[in-house]
């Protein structure tokens, strides 16, 4: 049950950091430009270290096979949008 809310909470930092990534499309002139950028990244690092405690809970067998998946998806993921 731990695991569910971790990545529910992982999750949800992650859409949070859409909000300054998105401001900073609209307005790439602004002097807040890097603040508001950093402020994203800090949420970025946020969910990562939610992942990080999801990935360190005790897991059986079958639910560590699907965890790795999912992170291998989650990574790849992260790694393409910041590539957009």
């Amino acid at each position: 049950m731990a695991s569910v809310v971790i990545v529910g909470n992982s999750k949800n930092i992650l859409s949070r950091s859409r909000f300054p990534i998105e401001r900073g499309a609209l307005h790439p002139e602004s002097a807040a430009l890097e603040p508001t950028l950093s402020h994203a990244e800090s949420f970025i690092g946020e969910s990562g270290s939610a992942w990080a405690a999801c990935l360190a809970l005790p897991m059986e067998h079958d639910e560590k096979a699907l965890t790795a998946k999912l992170d291998l998806s989650r990574c790849t993921e992260n790694q393409a949008s910041l590539e957009r």
